[in-house]
C-alpha cells in the first residue's frame, strides 16, 4: 500500500513539473528599428533633381542582413530597417535633392531624373564595413523626350567600430551621403557640359555669315559716263 502511494505521489509530482515546462513562458527579444538620417540638402547649381522609387534585389527586405564570412550570410529577426533598402535610400535621395522648379529670377531650372536599383545593402562583420551597392541611370528631361545621360553602378562602403545596430544605421547612412554626392557630381558633370555645347554652338552661328544677300549691282559703284566725249 505504501508503495503504491509512493507511486501515486511521484506522478503527480512529474506531471506537475512537466505541466510547468510545457506552459512556460517564452523570452520575449523586443524588435528594434533603425532608420537612414536625415540628409543635408545637395543640390546642383541650376539644376532639379527628380528622383524616382529605386528597385531592390537585395535579400532581407527589412531585416539586417550581415556577412560573417566570405560565403555565410546571417538574417536578423531582431533588429530591422523601418523600410526596405530601395525605399529608404529612394527616401534619401528625394529629401537631399528636393528644390524648388524655378529659379530666384523666374527661369526654369534643367530637370534631370534619376532611377536605379539597391544589389547591395549588408553589413560585413569580418571587414566591419556596411556596404551599398547601386546600378543608376540620369536622363535629361527635355521637350517632354527622355535622353539617356549616364548608366553606371557603383559600391560605396563606410566603416563601423562596435557591432550594434546603431552603429550598423550610421554607417549606412554615411554610404547613402556618399551616393548623394556621387550623383551630384555626375550631374555637375553633365550641366557645365551641355553648357559648353550651347556655347559653342552659339559662337557657331554667329560667325557663320547669311547666305541668302541680293547681289550687288555691277553699275553701282562705276561713275556715270561722261556725255561729252560721244558729242
Amino acid at each position: 500500500m505504501r508503495n503504491i502511494l509512493l507511486i501515486a505521489l511521484s506522478g503527480v509530482f512529474f506531471s506537475v513539473i512537466l505541466t510547468g515546462c510545457l506552459f512556460r513562458e517564452a523570452s520575449y527579444n523586443e524588435v528594434g528599428y533603425f532608420d537612414l538620417s536625415s540628409p543635408e540638402k545637395i543640390l546642383p547649381d541650376g539644376a532639379v533633381v527628380k528622383v524616382n522609387i529605386f528597385k531592390n534585389i537585395e535579400t532581407g527586405k527589412y531585416k539586417m542582413v550581415y556577412r560573417s564570412g566570405e560565403s555565410k550570410v546571417m538574417v536578423d529577426e531582431y533588429n530591422k530597417w523601418v523600410q526596405p533598402p530601395d525605399m529608404m535610400i529612394s527616401r534619401y535621395l528625394q529629401a537631399a535633392f528636393s528644390d524648388d522648379k524655378i529659379t530666384s529670377d523666374g527661369n526654369a531650372k534643367t530637370e534631370f531624373e534619376v532611377s536605379g536599383t539597391v544589389f547591395m545593402f549588408i553589413i560585413d562583420l569580418k571587414s566591419k564595413k556596411a556596404s551599398l551597392g547601386v546600378s543608376y541611370r540620369i536622363t535629361r528631361n527635355q521637350s517632354s523626350s527622355e535622353i539617356e545621360m549616364i548608366n553606371n553602378s557603383c559600391v560605396l562602403t563606410s566603416n563601423f567600430e562596435k557591432e550594434n545596430p546603431a552603429d550598423f544605421a550610421r554607417a549606412m547612412s554615411i554610404c547613402a551621403e556618399l551616393l548623394a554626392k556621387r550623383l551630384k557630381a555626375d550631374i555637375d558633370f553633365l550641366m557645365k557640359k551641355e553648357i559648353a555645347v550651347n556655347d559653342s554652338r552659339n559662337k557657331i552661328q554667329k560667325d557663320v555669315k547669311p547666305q541668302n544677300e541680293p547681289a550687288k549691282s555691277e553699275t553701282a559703284d562705276k561713275p556715270p559716263a561722261d556725255s561729252k566725249k560721244n558729242g
